[in-house]
């Protein structure tokens, strides 16, 4: 089998493939005609309906979230709170050595920080890239094969010895002996076989879709206003001494650790003095920390980041191929069935059976027997691909093969050109006198010759091989890089310190007083104004899609299902009893096709009638005529007996006289006989 080229010349006999489906010349110098169905070319094989798309694969992980972007500019130091109360002085101690005037300690440590804010919330992911890329360039052509040799092709058997040469059909590929003496050996794409036309394979899964590179994360908001501070540990002890002289107010010196005894007794209480200048602020002592502040507003999200697209993973292996439907049914024979004979349906009591096709039965072949049975018989039925065939004329390999419309069962040599009617059965593999079997290839469908007329309705399609397993899922596209961070927003203004009060006169100390509680901590300043948002970075150009893999070839198509079975002729009812010779004559058997409509005619004295139909009855003017009629399914229903209008029913059996024109329901046969004088009387009937 090759290529078709348009401008090679095909001799007869030559197989090509061309669109999916392959074809042998009919003649010799054929050039430049595009095999068809038609002279000069003989369809082989069609090709198949493309097989149903696989599931969409998995998606593929996502890519790694992007680096965090750069931290925003933190928000202005709020104003600072208030000092608090100073709590009372404790309880004086006993009195010590006057001591030499200590050196102005240092400046006191300043207070711990209080706990920061909590962080702003996370930017939102950027919306995934919608841009698709362009398709990748198509494969080169590969070249055309050396022009092969074919013989019959047959099912393949692994208990047949083939010869080389030799053409097998094996799970819905067909393949030639590569040696002789090849037995035993399942059909391969290799030694000792070699592979003629593969069954398409099921379409490859359609690409996933790249995902959307994860955006850069917005910069982290302004951070949160600081709590309150703590409340202020308790004052150490203050020593006690002669008084000097005050000088200048130094520096506060670092608190003293607490002392440990028992209390003196609290002297009376002097007089207060008036209040000295505040000297600077201790050390903060620790304490348990305050609640923290409530969040400060989350800063506007920074746009999102646009990385390059990933290139698409590679196309996953394709699954493997689904198996050949039976290119062999088997019936139970109806009456007759003789091998090498056309074969038709028969409805057995609602069972699907074959018999020989009759005289001019050229339609609703289904196939052809393989063995000779008699009834009830079960008899193999070939429906597709090649079988043996009993022909009624001398047949040339490469003719169309029809049903003979004058030898019951033959196939019938049709010749070269396409037929205008009646099912073609398929196409002749031999030549051969009449009276002999030859292989033939059987098409499989009930396929109707046509001269240019409507188009019949489309068979049914044969159910698709299962799906192939989807292929993995390719390595995710590396993320792309993250757009630049906007420029931090300007840090707001700080507030403005609170004015110092005046210093007054330092008062003579007088004895310290009874400590009293603790004075409630200071209500903390109002935050700074946060600074304005950053600008949002560029947005990244979007990468290009990689290419989507090409899709695999179509299988071919498996045969379709037989045509329902036909309904099957009921059984004659029992014939009743001669009765004396009169003018009705004696009793035949008439037409075995149902009347539908219409009055009864002729001269037979017995009739089908169709499930459900209505038959007139003939004029009862004839004395002594006589009619049976017999329901046709046997197990159908009913059907209807109308007199003539100028004519009545005597329904004997239940004792009723139909008016003039009167019908009676019939369930199965019915025995009539005319008086001639316009009545018909029902000797039975049910």
């Amino acid at each position: 089998m090759t290529t078709y080229g348009g401008s090679t010349t095909y001799a007869q006999g030559s197989v090509v493939f061309y669109q999916g489906s392959s074809y042998q010349s009919a003649v010799d110098g054929n050039v430049g005609n595009l095999p068809s169905n038609g002279a000069p070319w003989t369809l082989i094989a069609q090709e198949g309906a493309t097989g149903p798309t696989g599931p969409t694969g998995t998606n593929g992980p996502t890519g790694a979230a992007g680096p965090t972007g750069a931290a925003g500019a933190a928000g202005a130091t709020g104003t600072v709170g208030a000092t608090g109360a100073i709590g009372p002085t404790g309880a004086a101690g006993p009195t010590g050595a006057a001591g030499t005037a200590g050196a102005t300690g240092p400046g006191g440590a300043t207070g711990a920080a209080g706990p920061a804010g909590a962080p702003g919330a996370a930017g939102a992911t950027g919306a995934a890239s919608t841009v698709p890329g362009p398709a990748g360039p198509a494969g080169a052509t590969g070249p055309t094969g050396a022009t092969g040799s074919l013989s019959q092709l047959t099912t393949f058997n692994a208990s047949t010895t083939y010869s080389q040469g030799s053409v097998v059909f094996y799970q819905g590929s067909s393949y030639q002996s590569s040696v002789n003496g090849n037995v035993g050996n399942l059909p391969t794409n290799g030694a000792p076989w070699t592979l003629i036309a593969q069954e398409g394979a099921t379409g490859a899964t359609g690409p996933t879709g790249t995902n959307g590179s994860t955006g850069a994360a917005g910069p982290t908001g302004a951070a949160g206003p600081t709590g309150a501070a703590g409340p202020t540990g308790a004052v150490g002890p203050t020593g006690v001494g002669v008084a000097g002289a005050t000088g200048p107010a130094g520096p506060t010196g670092a608190a003293g650790p607490t002392g440990v005894g028992v209390a003196g007794a609290t002297g009376a209480a002097g007089p207060t003095g008036a209040a000295g200048p505040t000297g600077a602020a201790g050390p903060t002592g620790v304490g348990v920390a305050g609640a923290t502040g409530p969040a400060g507003p989350t800063g506007a999200a920074g746009a999102t980041g646009v990385g390059v697209a990933g290139v698409t993973g590679p196309a996953g292996p394709t699954g493997a191929a689904g198996p050949a439907g039976p290119s062999t049914v088997t019936y139970p024979c109806f009456s007759v069935c003789t091998q090498g004979s056309l074969e038709v349906l028969a409805n057995n009591g609602g069972t699907a059976n074959v018999r020989d096709a009759g005289e001019g039965m050229v339609t609703g072949i289904v196939g052809i027997a393989s063995t000779t049975q008699t009834y009830t018989g079960i008899v193999p039925v070939s429906v597709y691909g090649t079988a043996s065939c009993t022909f009624d004329n001398a047949v040339t390999a490469g003719d169309y093969v029809q049903a003979s419309g004058t030898s019951p069962g033959r196939c019938h040599d049709a010749g070269t050109t396409y037929p205008t009617s009646n099912q073609i059965v398929g196409v002749a593999l031999s030549s051969g006198s009449a009276s002999t079997e030859q292989p033939i290839f059987l098409f499989g469908i009930e396929i109707r010759g046509t001269s240019g007329g409507a188009t019949g309705p489309a068979g049914a399609t044969g159910a698709a091989g299962p799906t192939g397993t989807a292929g993995p899922t390719g390595a995710a596209g590396p993320t792309g890089a993250a757009g630049p961070t906007g420029n931090a927003g300007a840090a707001g203004a700080t507030g403005a310190a609170g004015a110092t009060g005046a210093v007054g006169p330092t008062g003579v100390a007088g004895a310290t007083g009874v400590s009293g509680p603790a004075g409630p901590t200071g209500a903390a300043g109002p935050t700074g104004t946060a600074g304005a948002a950053g600008a949002t970075g560029a947005k990244g150009a979007t990468g290009a899609t990689g290419p989507t893999g090409s899709t695999g070839p179509s299988g071919p198509a498996g045969p379709t299902g037989p045509t329902g079975s036909t309904g099957l002729n009921g059984t004659n009812g029992a014939t009743g009893a001669t009765g004396a010779a009169g003018s009705g004559g004696p009793v035949s058997i008439g037409t075995p096709n149902p009347i539908t409509s219409g009055t009864i005619s002729g001269t037979s004295v017995a009739y089908f009638v169709g499930n459900g139909d209505t038959a007139t009855l003939p004029l009862a003017t004839t004395a002594g005529q006589q009619l049976m009629l017999f329901l046709l399914p046997a197990n159908g229903t009913s059907f209807t007996l109308q007199a003539n209008a100028l004519d009545t029913i005597n329904d004997e059996q239940n004792g009723v006289i139909t008016a003039t024109g009167g019908t009676i329901v019939v369930h199965g046969s019915a025995y009539l006989i005319s008086d001639g004088n316009h009545h018909w009387y029902t000797l039975y009937h049910n």
